[in-house]
């Protein structure tokens, strides 16, 4: 994996799947996924 690759993969963990934006407050739902707070 490339260093950019990494960047993209951690950018990606950071990020709400609903919001598209960076966690603030997140939260693990039932379905194992984190999410924002708000989004939820």
């Amino acid at each position: 994996m490339s260093a950019q690759q990494d960047q993209q993969l951690i950018d990606n963990l950071l990020d709400c799947p609903i919001t598209g934006t960076r966690f603030v407050d997140p939260v693990i739902a039932d379905d194992g996924y984190t999410y924002e707070r708000q989004a939820i």
